[in-house]
């Protein structure tokens, strides 16, 4: 989340992070927001979104074992789904 706020804010468009663990994007637009201005914010985050490397679990797990004290974190990602 923390790449995907400071390459989105490097854009202009200002998003927040949430979520237990930070992880999840916060977004909160004024209530002046237009059609216009909020497509103009979707394709900053759509283009933001596809250009962030990234590391899935399929990618992880492919490395080998995960040591504990990173894989607690993502157990309670899974749990909290």
């Amino acid at each position: 989340a923390g790449r995907v706020l400071e390459r989105a804010r490097q854009r202009g468009l200002l998003v927040g992070k949430g979520g237990l663990f930070g992880n999840c994007l916060r977004i909160a637009p004024p209530l002046s927001l237009t059609a216009a201005e909020a497509d103009e914010g979707a394709g900053i985050l759509a283009d933001v979104l596809a250009d962030v490397d990234g590391e899935d679990l399929a990618q992880r797990l492919s490395r080998g074992p995960v040591p504990l004290d990173e894989a607690l974190p993502i157990a309670r990602q899974i749990a909290d789904r």
